[in-house]
């Protein structure tokens, strides 16, 4: 357990990760979960601070005399920390998502995994002592008006604005390691990172595109199956055809 990273009440909670058919592949072929680099996410607020935060911050610092150039050492450090975090995320929902499938699918041929937020828990534990995997919810907050805490680097990567509420997130976070001979910042990181992980205990079922064709459900089928990996799959039925 990681002060930062807060879990759900319900352990067993539904989780769902939505992408299209090749990071589906990618994810079979490599046997596990792809972290992107913070700061190639989208969001320029990725690992930023809020302005009541700061404002605290910088008081604090001129109470204690330090120079002002301590604080943008300190804010330049944040900026840079964006190169050397990564985050695998998901949507927690007990059902499925038709803002998600637009959000996050390119085509009809999309792909929805389906597991919970224990059995990525349990995945994700890891023997890196130096460099760990953490798993955790997103807090939503109005970065003008609330304050977060900043005695932990890690604090801005579990914060998001209110404007992604909808998201509603739940994250895994990773440090790049340092290797020998490496200066921190001065450096170049990956664009992104695999996590291996035993998918057989992290997905409960694969769901297919509410739009995709009857085809694409049998390839999907195939191709799980070529990989080694029996999992249930099956259609979206959030265009299923009401009853009046």
């Amino acid at each position: 357990m990681h002060p930062v990273f807060a879990h759900p009440p319900n352990k067993d909670a539904k989780i769902w990760r939505y992408m299209d058919f090749t990071k589906y592949i990618s994810m079979l072929e490599h046997r596990g979960l792809y972290l992107c680099r913070a700061d190639l996410l989208g969001d320029p607020f990725e690992g930023s601070v809020p302005k009541k935060s700061l404002e605290l911050f910088r008081h604090m610092l001129m109470r204690a005399q330090f120079a002002e150039a301590t604080f943008q050492t300190m804010s330049d450090f944040r900026k840079g920390l964006r190169k050397e975090i990564y985050l695998n995320c998901w949507h927690a929902s007990d059902f499925e998502s038709a803002a998600m499938w637009n959000l996050y699918s390119k085509s009809n041929e999309a792909i929805a995994v389906q597991s919970s937020f224990f059995n990525l828990f349990n995945c994700i534990e890891s023997d890196e002592k130096s460099s760990p995997f953490y798993v955790g919810l997103v807090n939503y907050i109005d970065y003008a008006k609330d304050i977060m805490e900043l005695e932990n680097t890690l604090w801005p990567f579990v914060h998001k604005r209110k404007s992604f509420q909808h998201e509603n997130e739940i994250r895994v976070v990773h440090n790049y390691p340092t290797k020998p001979g490496e200066s921190w910042g001065q450096r170049e990181t990956p664009l992104g990172v695999w996590k291996d992980v035993e998918l057989e205990r992290l997905i409960s079922r694969i769901h297919v595109s509410p739009s995709s064709e009857p085809w694409f459900r049998e390839l999907v089928e195939k191709a799980t199956k070529r990989y080694g990996l029996n999992y249930e799959i099956q259609q979206s039925d959030i265009n299923a055809a009401p009853m009046f």
